[in-house]
């Protein structure tokens, strides 16, 4: 699945790992994120949802079934708020 992800002011395209991987290669702020490996960053979105987003949305979310744990990630990234990231096209997500 390719995406292309409107991510603070900038287009994003590619498949969900090569996205997070490119915010994580960007990133020099976040000092969390530094070091952290596309795999590592997509699981520290799943798991950390809950800081970010309520618990409805989260279980919404997880009803829906992804191709791949970086789709989600990716699809929780661009749901949180303060993320300023927004898919606008390529989501592939179903019940």
């Amino acid at each position: 699945m390719t995406y292309k992800v409107l991510d603070n002011s900038q287009i994003r395209t590619g498949s969900a790992k090569e996205i997070l991987a490119q915010i994580l290669q960007e990133n020099t702020t976040i000092e969390d994120m530094i070091g952290m490996t596309p795999e590592q960053y997509a699981n520290a979105l799943i798991k950390n949802a809950g800081y970010f987003l309520p618990k409805v949305a989260i279980d919404s979310l997880n009803e829906l079934k992804f191709e791949t744990k970086f789709d989600k990630a990716l699809k929780f990234l661009c749901t949180m708020p303060t993320s300023g990231a927004v898919i606008l096209t390529g989501e592939n997500t179903r019940n």
